[in-house]
């Protein structure tokens, strides 16, 4: 019995969503992730219409997109929302160059960066103790480099209203060790993140193990968790 030859995808017919108005399309996507739209796009030239279209694209905006542009340092230029998704989805400087801000590519999720200059840095302005130097691989015109101190207590806070609801939060200090960096091995140190009423504290180690991949020598990080609702 002869059995129907399939057709490449290239030549099937679209179904049912090949009658339904891109606008329609593109309300049902709006309910998925950029990721996953980019990905129906692919696959299907109904999605792939959709896809195109300001409506959805403003729906993974954030809502105070306005105000975020009003502060950034140089002007965001865009021709339609989907070009200003994937512009904010690289970092652009705002509030006077002190943070950058950008969007988690495949989610929309909201990314801040806070400049040493933001932070509060105990004896900062100690030229015996820190040093404001530039660095070209650093997205800020300044940072700020240790000497020598015998405590060590840096403190960087941002408004919660900035970020994303309903959204667990990884905090990190990006910094780097010079080769003769010394002193942080010999105890562990104290972070905390704060929200509210809520606190969460770790111990945490600045120098890595000399275990540690030899790439990574100079870069650490600490991190801790916090969700803003």
């Amino acid at each position: 019995m002869p059995t129907e030859k399939k057709k490449p995808c290239s030549e099937r017919d679209d179904g049912a969503f090949a009658v339904l108005p891109p606008e329609c399309i593109a309300h049902v996507l709006s309910f998925t992730t950029p990721r996953d739209v980019c990905r129906a796009s692919l696959v299907d030239k109904t999605f792939l219409a959709a896809a195109e279209t300001d409506a959805l694209w403003e729906r993974f905006l954030p809502s105070d997109r306005v105000e975020i542009l009003s502060r950034a340092v140089d002007p965001v230029e865009y021709a339609s929302n989907k070009e200003l998704y994937f512009r904010l989805c690289n970092p652009i400087l705002v509030d006077q160059a002190k943070m950058s801000f950008q969007l988690e590519k495949a989610t929309g999720k909201k990314w801040y960066m806070i400049s040493a200059e933001k932070m509060q840095v105990t004896w900062g302005n100690t030229p015996q103790y820190w040093r404001w130097v530039s660095l070209k691989e650093s997205r800020f015109a300044q940072v700020v480099e240790l000497l020598a101190v015998c405590w060590l207590h840096i403190c960087g806070w941002i408004d919660s209203r900035l970020l994303s609801n309903d959204t667990t939060y990884v905090v990190y200090l990006v910094f780097k060790l010079t080769p003769d960096a010394f002193g942080f091995d010999s105890a562990s140190q104290l972070a905390s993140v704060k929200l509210g009423a809520y606190a969460s504290e770790m111990h945490v180690s600045l120098m890595l193990d000399d275990d540690d991949d030899e790439e990574d020598d100079n870069q650490g990080m600490e991190e801790t968790e916090n969700t803003k609702k």
